[in-house]
């Protein structure tokens, strides 16, 4: 067969295979926000990192259709280098079947995370950790942000 006519032939299948689509608009139409990758910054916005009534607290908000993983969140203190939290009170998060980890813990909509320590000086900066996906469509790969911790009296 002539390689033209093949061209031919492919890019035909191609218009009639679209034609449906063309026809009720849904080709023209934006895609469905669900569907959309977002940039992991969008995906999981952290939130400053507070000291406030003994305690340092971390937050993360996860848009629509995401979530994080519970196991992979952790802090680490940097400065003061010697200062130990103690165990946070990060709730339990629901069950979810993940195809790569099995059965997991995840949050949905928000992580937050409140640790007491047994000085009364507050951390200056923190490293937290956390990795979380878009719901069947991508998972993130882990994340590590160094925070300054704010004080709120």
């Amino acid at each position: 067969m002539n390689p033209r006519i093949g061209s031919l032939l492919i890019v035909a299948a191609l218009a009639l295979s679209a034609q449906p689509a063309i026809a009720d608009g849904s080709l023209l139409q934006p895609r469905e926000q669900s569907d959309r990758i977002l940039p992991v910054d969008e995906a999981f916005r952290v939130q400053p990192a507070l000291w406030q009534n003994g305690q340092l607290i971390i937050g993360i908000d996860a848009a629509p259709g995401c979530y994080l993983y519970r196991d992979k969140f952790g802090v680490v203190v940097l400065a003061p280098a010697n200062l130990v939290l103690g165990k946070s009170d990060l709730r339990a998060g629901e069950t979810h079947h993940d195809e790569h980890f099995g059965e997991v813990r995840v949050f949905r909509d928000r992580l937050l995370a409140r640790y007491k320590t047994p000085s009364a000086t507050p951390p200056q900066k923190v490293r937290i950790r956390y990795q979380g996906c878009a719901e069947n469509l991508v998972c993130y790969p882990p994340q590590e942000r160094v925070l300054t911790v704010e004080t709120v009296r």
